[in-house]
């Protein structure tokens, strides 16, 4: 679910291309028949509303000192384990927790589940970091 003003499409293309803090050797790479399991996915769950704080400044044109959540960051994104991941792997995290995914105003929200599969820019150039895709 998503009320803010970016559309969805955008929304998924910012999400994955947040860099995971994971070593890529304990997954497996995903072909296109293939189904989800612990071994070639992660999810991860992000549920963020903006609300108006309790006891907020009315003078104040700050919208981080009248709101929560006004910026939904890469820190707000929940590492969700799937069969024996926790046992395997540590916490799972972005590389930085202070990448901003989208602002909302208030009473916009997101919440939703994400599957993240191991990849390769080569895949798909909107995946690869630099340069240009091979043919």
């Amino acid at each position: 679910m998503n009320t803010s003003i970016m559309y969805d499409e955008i929304l998924a293309q910012r999400l994955g291309l947040i860099p995971l803090n994971i070593n890529p050797d304990l997954f497996t790479f995903m072909k296109s028949n293939d189904e989800s399991t612990d071994l070639n996915t992660l999810v991860f769950q992000l549920n963020v509303t903006c609300t108006k704080k309790k006891n907020s400044p009315s003078q104040t044109s700050n919208d981080g000192e009248k709101y929560d959540h006004v910026k939904v960051m890469s820190s707000d994104l929940v590492w969700v384990p799937q069969g024996d991941q926790k046992e395997k792997i540590d916490d799972i995290r972005p590389v930085h927790d202070d990448i901003e995914i989208v602002r909302l105003r208030p009473g916009d929200s997101i919440s939703g589940i994400f599957h993240a599969r191991k990849g390769v820019g080569q895949e798909h150039a909107k995946w690869s970091p630099v340069g240009k895709p091979t043919l």
